[in-house]
Parts: structure tokens; sequence; C-alpha cells
């Protein structure tokens, strides 16, 4: 077996990776009109429910066949969002990973269900 980069073998790259595309044209319009709007009209533009958000949310559920799709912020805002959905009794069982960060077991516990590792 060759020696690694970190102690003298060859590297596997020999130019770092490219840049990654944040955005296009159209995205980049888009966001520029989003601002043009919140300096003319104020609050409201931006936050939830705005129309942007509703008009993903609107395509994205289409895009799964139907029903009902609610953009948030954080992985633990969606695991929230998802066990609200399911109105579950009070105090019910929710299988959680054994090893995780607490962002993926304080929603359980919030949506008052005990989290189970």
């Amino acid at each position: 077996m060759s020696a690694l980069a970190i102690d003298g073998g060859t590297p596997v790259r020999s130019a770092p990776f490219p840049l990654r595309r944040l955005m296009g044209p159209d995205e980049q319009a888009a966001v520029n009109a989003m601002f043009d709007r919140a300096r003319t009209e104020g609050h409201g533009v931006f936050g939830y429910n705005g129309p942007e958000e509703q008009a993903y949310c609107s395509d994205f559920a289409s895009s799964l066949g139907g029903g009902y799709a609610d953009a948030v912020n954080s992985g633990s805002n969606a695991v929230w969002v998802a066990l609200r959905s399911l109105e579950l009794e009070p105090l019910g069982e929710v299988i959680v990973p054994a090893v995780s960060d607490p962002g993926g077991v304080m929603p359980v516990a919030i949506a008052n269900q005990l989290p189970v590792p």
C-alpha cells in the first residue's frame, strides 16, 4: 500500500475541488427582486409564509404527487412538524437514534412524546 499524501505519498488530487455553483442568474434575479420588494413594501416580505415559500411548498407537494408541504428552517423543526402532523396521543414512544445530537431528540420531548433509543 502506498503512503498517504500526509506522509509524503502522492496526493489523489492535483488541483482543488471546483467551487460549488451556489445559484444561477435566475435564482439571483429572484433573490434581488425579493430584496427590492422588501425595501419598498417593508415587513412581511421575508420570513414564514411569504409568497415564495408558499409557491415552493405548493410545487414541492405537487412534485410528490399532491398533499401538503411546509418549509422549515432546520431538521429539528422538521421532526417536530412531522410528529405534530401525526396527532399522536401524549406520552407515546418515538424511536430515536441511540447516538444523536439533541436536535434529533428534543423535538420528540417538545411534542410531548417519549424518546426511546
